[in-house]
């Protein structure tokens, strides 16, 4: 196949950086949360990640303009592993059509906090913020009035629960988050997006598409190519950004101090059984 010797190529960027530039989260306290089989937050800053401790990683998105973030293993893998082991019929529905409304619907029977049930999510280890392969899944608190719905819903928290993490970490060293804008697969979860607002307890936006990595690409595609010629290009495609959600998530202080509690008791468990994992 014959290319022109004037076809342009552009040099584009992780997928991780591209969903921030996807969603318009590049300003200062604005955070991009993506969630697909793994998950991740992310930052921009004007400065490269300078921790200590290592909890984040840093990416170059252009000159000077730096995403800062940390990536967490389990994401939708959790709910792919619970379906397939403890739903059968949920399981069979997915063949048949889709099973999310029935698992939300199961889920959403329980109140915020499962009563109590804690699940530490690191089915396949975990990188941020503790980069530990060894790290193993747990459920803790189990009691007789704990049903297979308290167990998918801890699921769901849990894996939350690793992102606030990480989320802690970023404003420790990047500043205070205000707006978190979520996409990826599970971001097509109402009941999902408002769990995440509710555990940050900051307000969560959607995007009509939830494949903001893809956005992102074409916006630096056309950014490079000069179709935009205002500049910066793309800070101001995305400065009507709110003009293109689809959805606004408030979160529900009520919900955040339940899901603190356990968070905090979710933290202790790991540090408890860092060593025997």
């Amino acid at each position: 196949m014959h290319i022109s010797e004037d076809t342009p190529f552009v040099i584009g960027g992780s997928d991780g950086c591209l969903a921030n530039l996807g969603v318009g989260a590049i300003s200062p306290g604005v955070a991009s949360v993506t969630i697909g089989t793994s998950g991740a937050i992310r930052v921009a800053s004007s400065q490269a990640n300078q921790e200590k401790k290592q909890r984040l990683f840093t990416y170059l998105l252009r000159p000077n303009e730096y995403i800062i973030g940390g990536a967490v293993n389990n994401g939708g893998v959790l709910r792919n592993w619970f379906r397939d082991n403890f739903l059968d019929e949920f399981a069979q529905m997915e063949t048949d059509g889709d099973s999310s409304a029935s698992l939300n619907a199961l889920i959403e029977s329980v109140v915020p906090g499962a009563e109590g049930l804690i699940f530490l999510p690191y089915l396949t280890g975990e990188r941020a913020p503790h980069w530990n392969s060894n790290a193993k899944g747990v459920y803790f608190g189990i009691q007789l009035h704990h049903g297979r719905a308290h167990f998918a819903r801890a699921m769901m928290e849990g894996m939350l629960f690793a992102i606030y993490s990480v989320g802690i970490a970023l404003e420790e060293n990047t500043g205070p988050i205000h707006t978190i804008f979520a996409s990826g697969g599970l971001a097509r979860s109402s009941m999902l997006v408002q769990m995440l607002a509710d555990i940050f307890n900051k307000p969560v936006f959607t995007k009509n598409t939830v494949e903001s990595s893809a956005w992102g690409a074409a916006l630096i595609g056309l950014e490079a190519l000069g179709i935009q010629r205002e500049e910066p290009t793309v800070k101001n495609k995305q400065a009507g950004g709110a003009q293109d959600t689809e959805h606004y998530y408030k979160p529900s202080a009520e919900n955040h101090a339940v899901y603190i509690k356990n968070f905090q008791k979710f933290e202790h468990l790991y540090h408890i059984l860092e060593g025997e994992f």
